[in-house]
């Protein structure tokens, strides 16, 4: 017997599904599909039992009844997030979180994110990229290098990256992890004609996005 059908009947996930799958990841499949997808998959994993033991049996329709009440609070967080974040900090944060794996485990990834955005200001001088103008940027290039001194355009630009540090380090798990998939949605698509100032951090942008290719 295969590994992936021991796995199904022992997760009580129907065999049906199981067939399926190489099929839906070969198809342009809807979000919700797609982690569905993902979710079956992660059941199978050593996680699989910790999962059993606070959802019970993992079929199908267990894991998307678990997947809609976390989608549901992503939902929030991240219609609360479009409204405390200013497009420009958006850029800078998907900017400096480029390629980041986040576990499934971490509780809170907050202060992951925020020390993301320190960093990529301190050492890449990311913060003048996106929050100043390019006389900003090249002057923080050359004071890098040892080749200036910081302007007071520049200092301004600190203060407003060391404050958005500090608003993401204080958020709680789903808005922290409502930026995480925000971010994570915009670098998926990236491709697709989407620039980086577009409102890809709201869901009315996501699903008008959704439904166009839908068509």
């Amino acid at each position: 017997m295969s590994d992936d059908r021991t796995q199904a009947l022992g997760l009580k996930i129907s065999l049906h599904a199981v067939h399926n799958l190489d099929a839906i990841a070969e198809q342009q499949h809807t979000s919700k599909t797609g982690a569905l997808e993902y979710a079956l998959a992660f059941a199978a994993r050593p996680a699989g039992e910790r999962a059993s033991t606070v959802l019970g049996r993992l079929d199908a329709a267990r894991v998307e009844q678990a997947l809609d009440c976390w989608t549901n609070q992503l939902a929030r967080a991240t219609e609360n997030n479009s409204k405390a974040f200013a497009p420009p900090e958006w850029c800078l944060i998907a900017d400096v979180c480029n390629g980041m794996l986040w576990e499934p485990g971490i509780e809170n990834p907050a202060v992951m994110i925020a020390a993301n955005v320190a960093d990529g200001h301190h050492l890449d001088g990311t913060g003048y990229k996106w929050l100043s103008d390019e006389a900003t940027e090249l002057d923080g290039s050359l004071e890098r290098v040892g080749a200036g001194k910081p302007t007071p355009a520049m200092r301004e630009v600190d203060k407003q990256v060391s404050a958005l540090v500090k608003r993401i380090a204080a958020l709680d798990g789903p808005h922290a992890w409502a930026i995480v998939a925000a971010v994570q949605w915009f670098w998926d698509h990236c491709a697709d004609d989407i620039a980086a100032r577009d409102p890809w951090w709201t869901l009315q942008y996501r699903r008008r996005w959704t439904k166009r290719e839908d068509r």
